[in-house]
This record gives structure tokens, sequence and C-alpha cells, in this order.
């Protein structure tokens, strides 16, 4: 079997850190064929098949190594794991445009048309019964009623951001509208939401199935991604009935690899592109998540 990586040069991936190692090393223990490759390498023809300049990697014990560069046909692919994060730019589209001729040959985890018609941030549309009150504007009067509707406490949040950064908590208008100058996209408002203290909850689902779920609690301010800490965390029954009405359209749109994020009974964000957790789960359960993926996934490329 043979499995595709699009993602960053693999110089960069910290062991230890890097979601992505994980589903390298697990393909390799399984003996399948593991190709890597970065998105800036991806070609077309005038047949509208794909290639690109590729590595194929192997496992020396220690360490993922990778031979001599070689053309691949991506269409010879089984499996293409979509391993890249923003910044959600042209560049990024334009490669889910062309991953998309693959969908009739390759199983995509994820499938790309919903990695780019689906924003993190985005995405929680699809959901409405479960979202806090939320703004998308660039317009000052619009921003400063929502900001007032809300005792002037809201978290402005950057809609094609990752990881938290560029995230604040403002209560002035003249705050929001610095951030807005600086962008060229709608800002995004949500009320500030106290219960992010007791933890940002994570909630992991493989093909619409709730596999695993974290709790990232912060040491100091709101934002998780600055020192925050991971516990275990069981899904509320209402969490999972929210996972159970999401699953059906998850699965319809190809996105087998899910991390939804809720703040007390709010869903924040779905998170479809590179998503993560698979290290911070396997250290808070000591067990292997990129194995429990791989079964998934390997039943639905039969198919």
């Amino acid at each position: 079997m043979k499995i595709g990586f699009q993602m960053f040069p693999l110089a960069m991936a910290k062991p230890g850190y890097d979601n992505t190692l994980l589903l390298i090393e697990e393909a390799l223990r399984r003996g399948f064929e593991a190709y890597h490759f970065i998105p800036e390498d991806v070609s077309m023809n005038t047949q509208g098949r794909l290639f690109t300049r590729a590595r194929l990697m192997a496992f020396d014990g220690e360490n993922i190594v990778q031979q001599d560069d070689m053309v691949l046909d991506l269409h010879d692919l089984d499996v293409l794991f979509f391993r890249q994060d923003p910044p959600f730019d042209m560049a990024y589209i334009t490669n889910t445009y062309l991953l998309e001729r693959l969908e009739h040959d390759v199983l995509m985890v994820n499938h790309p048309r919903w990695i780019r018609d689906m924003p993190d941030k985005l995405s929680i549309f699809d959901c409405q019964d479960y979202m806090a009150p939320t703004l998308i504007s660039r317009d000052r009067d619009h921003l400063a009623a929502f900001l007032s509707e809300q005792n002037n406490d809201v978290v402005a949040k950057p809609l094609y951001g990752f990881k938290g950064h560029g995230i604040e908590r403002v209560s002035s208008i003249d705050a929001i509208m610095s951030m807005v100058d600086a962008m060229a996209e709608p800002i995004m408002l949500q009320p500030f939401l106290p219960q992010i203290r007791e933890g940002n909850k994570r909630i992991v689902l493989f093909n619409g199935e709730v596999v695993g779920a974290l709790k990232s609690v912060p040491e100091e301010d709101f934002r998780i991604y600055r020192d925050s800490q991971d516990l275990a965390y069981e899904p509320t029954e209402d969490e999972l009935k929210l996972c159970r009405d999401i699953a059906p359209l998850l699965v319809e749109r190809g996105l087998i690899f899910v991390g939804l994020d809720l703040i007390g009974p709010y869903l924040t964000e779905i998170n479809v592109g590179s998503v993560g957790s698979l290290q911070r789960l396997n250290a808070i359960y000591n067990d292997h998540f990129e194995t429990k993926l791989f079964d998934c996934i390997l039943p639905l490329v039969k198919s």
C-alpha cells in the first residue's frame, strides 16, 4: 500500500510534538510505502494527472530517513494525508483545487474540498444550535454594537489563524478596529467565555466516531497555546449528542480525522485541516491513537 504525506519539509518536524511523524512511523511499521512531498512541488499535466517530486521514507529504528528525490504519480497512492498548516492563502487554496483531481483514485485524509470550504472557525455555522453569539464583520458600527451587547468583553479572532495565534480579549472598539486594519478579512467576535479557565475541550472523531477527548487548561491567560496543561476528559452526554448530530455531515464530506473544540457548552471550532492531538492523547491515555486512525482508514481504502 502506498501512503502519501503532503506537509512542510520533514527536517522541520519536531519528534514528540508533530503528529504527522506518528502517522509516518505507523505507516512504516505496517510495511507500507510512505512518501513525503511538499505542496509547492505538486504539478498537473494536460491530462489532468497530478505528479510531484517526492521522497520514499524509511525508519532506521530511531529516525525517519528519506531516499533520493523521485517523480511520484499521485493517482498511484492509496491514501493521501493532507498535513500542511495554514496560512490559508491562495497557494493553500490552489493546492486544494489540484488535489481534488484525486478524489476518485485516492482516499484523502481529509478531503481537500472541505478543508478549503470549512475553515475551522467558519465551519461552526453548520452547527448553529451549539454556537456562542458570533459576529463576523469589518464594519465599525456592527462591531461596536456587538461589543456593547456583550458588556464590552469579547474575544476577537482572525478567521484563518491557527493554534490560537492572533486571538485577543478586547474591551474597546478602537482595539478591535486596530486588529481589523491589520488584516484583509473580516474579524470574528464572540463573548469572552469564563469557562475557558476550566479548559478548552478537544473531542477527536475518526470517521464520525468519538475516539478520545482531552481538556487544555491555560496556566495564566485564556489562550490555550500558551503553557496549557492537558488533562483527560470524558465528554458529557450533551457533547456526545453534538458529535452524533454532526457525524453524518462529516462522513458525507470525507472528513475522516476531525477535532471539535468546545468552551463550556459552545462549539468554537471544527478542525479539519492538519488536525493535531494524537501526541497529546497518547501521552494522557498511554495509548497509540495513530494506530486507531490507521485501523479506521484501511477498511475505507478497501471499500
